[in-house]
């Protein structure tokens, strides 16, 4: 079951921590907007090794942002997540 996200939830984001496939990061897309969304490798990578990755929504109403399509910055790795009430 995936974790859920509420509006007016604060997330607790650690730019230290390497994203791995699965976890929730924030990042900055190409158009230099902030977004959060699950992070998830392509199984390719850069001539410098750096792996290629998609940025996959929770709301399917949203798109998934690929690193293949535009530059997409990782801010850090979601760590602990607050519900508000």
């Amino acid at each position: 079951m995936l974790p859920r996200f509420n509006e007016g939830d604060l997330v607790l984001i650690d730019p230290d921590i390497v994203p791995t496939p699965g976890k929730f990061v924030a990042a900055i897309n190409g158009d230099n907007e902030a977004t959060f969304k699950q992070y998830k490798e392509l199984g390719i990578r850069t001539p410098e090794g750096i792996p290629h990755f998609e940025l996959v929504p929770l709301n399917p109403m949203f798109p998934t942002l690929s690193s293949l399509d535009q530059e997409i910055r990782i801010i850090g790795v979601a760590r602990e997540r607050v519900e508000t009430l």
